[in-house]
This record gives C-alpha cells, sequence and structure tokens, in this order.
C-alpha cells in the first residue's frame, strides 16, 4: 500500500489514470471507453510477448475496437503497464478478471495501490466480492453488474456484441475512505462512452444476476449448446423451470425482491440472447476454468449454511464435474 502527500487533493485523484487489471474483452471495453486514461495491467510473460521483449514498465500502443462483428475498426491509443515492475501509485482500479482469479490477481499489484483507491470489481458470480473485503479492508470497494456484451479476436482487438447498461454501487460492507474521491469517481465512470447508472444497494441486483446465471450457464455446457437452445429444446427447457423454481425459493427464504417471476425473466433474458454462448460455455471451448463455483456453486454453499436444499443445483454441479467441468 502506497501513501503519498499529492494524491490526497481531489485534483491528482481526478487526474490519475483508470487502471485494468484483466484484459480479457470487459476489459478492453473499459479501456477503450476511458482512453487515453487508461492503462491495462498485464503478466509479464504477456507483456514481454506483446512489446517484443521490452523491460520498460509502461508503453502506449493501439486497442482496436469494433462496434459489431463486421464494422471497421476504430482504434485508440493504451497503455499497457507490466505488473511485475510497474510502481506507481494506483487510484483507481477496475478489475475485470474471472471471478476465481481476483484475490491473486490484487495481490500481485498490492504494491502499487495507494491507501485511497477506489476498486470496482465486475465480474461473475459472487463470493469474490468478499474475499476481495476480507484481504483489502482498507480500500474504497465497488461492485457492478452489467448487461454489456463483449468478445476479444484478440489481445486488445474488442468485438462490442450487445450494448447494455451497467449498474455500479458501494459494497454494502465497504468503509468510505473520502467522500469527494467517490464522487469524482463516480462522475467519470458516468461521462465515459458506456450507458451507467450509481445506485445505493447493489447487492440486491447482484444477487438477480446471479440468479440467472446458474440458471443458465452451467446448462448451456451440460448440453453444449447456445443460450436460445434452452428454450427450444423441451428437455432443457424443463431443466431451466426446476433450476428457476429451486432459486426463487432460495431468494425468497434470503428476502431478495425482484420485479418479477425468476422464469418468466429467465426466458427473457435467453430469447435477447438467443444466438449468444454463455461466457462459462466460452471458458469451457477455450479450456479455461469456469466460475460456476461462484455462481451455483456460492448459492449451494449459501443454501448449506442455511439448511436448505437445493437438489437439481446440486445435480447439475455433480453431472458437470462428471464432465471434468468446475
Amino acid at each position: 500500500m502506497i501513501k503519498t502527500n499529492t494524491a490526497h487533493c481531489a485534483e491528482h485523484f481526478q487526474a490519475a489514470p483508470w487502471f485494468i487489471l484483466g484484459g480479457g474483452a470487459m476489459g478492453c471495453l473499459w479501456a477503450y471507453d476511458l482512453s487515453p486514461n487508461s492503462i491495462i495491467l498485464v503478466k509479464p510473460e504477456r507483456y514481454r510477448h506483446y512489446t517484443s521483449g521490452s523491460t520498460k514498465p509502461l508503453i502506449t500502443t493501439q486497442l482496436a475496437y469494433q462496434q459489431t462483428p463486421f464494422a471497421s475498426p476504430n482504434t485508440r491509443k493504451c497503455k499497457l503497464a507490466n505488473i511485475q515492475n510497474y510502481t506507481s501509485p494506483i487510484l483507481k482500479l477496475i478489475v475485470t478478471t474471472k471471478a476465481q482469479d481476483t484475490v491473486a490477481a490484487l495481490e500481485a499489484i498490492q504494491h502499487t495501490l495507494h491507501s485511497h483507491a477506489h476498486i470496482l470489481l465486475l465480474q461473475n458470480g459472487m463470493g469474490s466480492q468478499q474475499a476481495v473485503k476480507k484481504q483489502f479492508p482498507g480500500y474504497t470497494l465497488w461492485c457492478g453488474s452489467t448487461t454489456q456484451g463483449a468478445y476479444t479476436t484478440d489481445f486488445l482487438h474488442v468485438v462490442h456484441a450487445g450494448l447494455g447498461q451497467t449498474c455500479i454501487g458501494p459494497w454494502h460492507l465497504s468503509t468510505e475512505t473520502n467522500p469527494q474521491y467517490s464522487a469524482i469517481f463516480q462522475q467519470q465512470l458516468i461521462t465515459q462512452g458506456q450507458q451507467v447508472t450509481f445506485i445505493n444497494d447493489i447487492l440486491p441486483l447482484l444477487w438477480r444476476k446471479l440468479a440467472v446465471n446458474a440458471c443458465v450457464n452451467g446448462l448451456t455446457v451440460l448440453f453444449e449448446c447456445k443460450n436460445g437452445e434452452l428454450l427450444t429444446h423441451p428437455k432443457h427447457l424443463k431443466w431451466v423451470k426446476t433450476l428457476c423454481q429451486e432459486t426463487a425459493q432460495f431468494l425468497d427464504y434470503k428476502r431478495i425482491a425482484y420485479t418479477k417471476p425468476l422464469f418468466q425473466h429467465v426466458c427473457h433474458v435467453l430469447e435477447q440472447t438467443a444466438e449468444n454462448y454463455s461466457s462459462t460455455y466460452m471458458d469451457v471451448s477455450h479450456q479455461r476454468s469456469t466460475e460456476l463455483m461462484y455462481i451455483n456453486g456460492f448459492i449451494l454453499s449459501e443454501a448449506k449454511r442455511l439448511g436448505l436444499s437445493l437438489p437439481t443445483h446440486t445435480t447439475l454441479m455433480a453431472q458437470l464435474a462428471e464432465k471434468g467441468i468446475f
């Protein structure tokens, strides 16, 4: 943790760059929208490979953006920083790593985090937020939920496949370190290119997003299908309905309110994203570990703590485990 006198003034916080931890699709999308005041933090091996072995801690390169898969790409200047030897203080940080990688990624840059740093977590699932707050208690922590759709065709080349909205709010156990910094933090995110809304209580929204993912993502892997195929195959749809029933009962027990019946909401999401593959499906197809332990796994751990039985969630996770998917 770094402390400097200059960073205590609002002007310094306002001018400070936005650091992106996680160079995947969402990370690149935010880096593009916050350019030229954004810096993507990358691991040494990727940094050296992309910069032809450069030992400099920071370089300027180009980030390509396509609004649709067939649109001509636009480019903006983008900075890359080598996690290993970058030492300038980080005041504003957006974390877009996979949930299971969050704590380790933050540990790798903790030596550069300023004591007044504001950290925004933008990830699927739940559990990583609690882990970050426990291990890094001194920072102002924000969490977000997004319906933006994006994927990368290569490193630093992002396709904005679906326009959506991002809701951000303070983590409910977070300590406010500086209200003036928080106001600047919010204003800068609102005025960049994406649709951003700040809300006071982000937790119910995170639970509702978790509920949808828990009823969709694992099934797309189990049946090896696009989102929309969960609606068109009776067997798949039966699974969706049963998972929604169990999840809705769980949310009721947790007293998490939702605006429409969960099954109806999930079906609407599947219709809107019918041609898409879930993020979990993409992880499996690229032989990456999934976030399922932070989605269905988190719900099951909470249910166990509360003494609730969720047999369909349990069966789903067991069948995926038999296929070597965790």
